[in-house]
């Protein structure tokens, strides 16, 4: 009988995590690849948050007032109803 020289199968393919439902049906299944991409996209999107909600704030300050605090005296309530 001839005998078949054969290497066992790469198993080392990293991770990954299946979700099933109740009736055992394969719902979805997160890789090691699509978790960089979530990773990634998750970090994109809080950066342009950021860069956004930022510069605003920036422009909202006017050159006037500089840093100084609003005081609730120099406030003129007068027009306010009530």
């Amino acid at each position: 009988m001839h005998k078949v020289n054969q290497q066992p199968a790469n198993l080392d393919l990293g991770w990954s995590i299946q979700i099933y439902s109740g009736q055992r049906r394969l719902v979805c299944v997160l890789d090691a690849s699509h978790a960089w991409s979530l990773i990634t996209g998750i970090g994109l999107g809080f950066l342009s948050a950021l860069l956004t909600i930022h510069a605003p704030m920036n422009q909202a300050q006017s050159p006037s007032l500089g840093n100084q605090p609003i005081k609730s005296q120099d406030f003129d309530y007068s027009h306010w109803p009530g």
